[in-house]
């Protein structure tokens, strides 16, 4: 019995390049890794509120599409300034 194609650690790569021709994907799949065949694809990755627009390119090879759509937003820090000016 051969194993499952979706337990496969990078299955994911089949799904999306379905159509060689089309040259575009849109997954939520943040988990596959980046192989030199879907270099030169464009596609949209999840990243849990909204689709991140991706170009793929020779450096990504080796790497995960979720490396590419961050999922949290970085913390802004704003000084506040309560403090009340004195009336004469």
């Amino acid at each position: 019995m051969t194993r499952s194609i979706w337990k496969i650690k990078d299955a994911g790569i089949y799904y999306l390049i379905k159509d060689l021709n089309k040259k575009f994907f849109k997954t939520n799949e943040r988990r596959i890794v980046i192989t030199d065949k879907l270099v030169g694809f464009e596609g949209v990755v999840y990243n849990g509120e909204r689709y991140i627009k991706l170009q793929i390119t020779n450096l990504m090879v080796g790497q995960k599409l979720g490396e590419f759509a961050p999922s949290k937003k970085s913390p802004i820090f704003v000084k506040k300034d309560n403090k009340k000016k004195k009336v004469k």
